[in-house]
């Protein structure tokens, strides 16, 4: 494994043609380098920034202790166009509001 946080993952279905072509280049020259995962659809999210709203891919880190669930949430926020949640691949850390 060379990446880290997201680096290095390809959602191949929203790559333009000629990146596809590259990546599998690459994994048909050296496979055991790559492995595969499938696509799984999760929620997005509506954030605000500068006052203007946007749909964005999100995840919900619930924390639980031993005896007791905590009543935060860590939410991690796709940038605008992209899949992957990390911090360290451009992902953002955003209040929960629960309504």
């Amino acid at each position: 494994r060379e990446g880290y946080g997201g680096s290095g993952t390809f959602v191949i279905k929203d790559l333009r043609e000629e990146d596809k072509m590259k990546i599998l280049r690459e994994v048909l020259s050296y496979p055991e380098e790559f492995m595969a995962q499938e696509l799984l659809n999760f929620d997005t999210v509506l954030s605000a920034i500068n006052d203007n709203f946007y749909e964005t891919y999100a995840d919900l880190r619930f924390f639980v202790f031993i005896d007791v669930a905590s009543n935060t949430i860590l939410s991690r926020v796709a940038p605008l166009g992209s899949r992957v949640t990390n911090n360290s691949s451009g992902g953002l850390v955003k209040p929960v509001w629960v309504v």
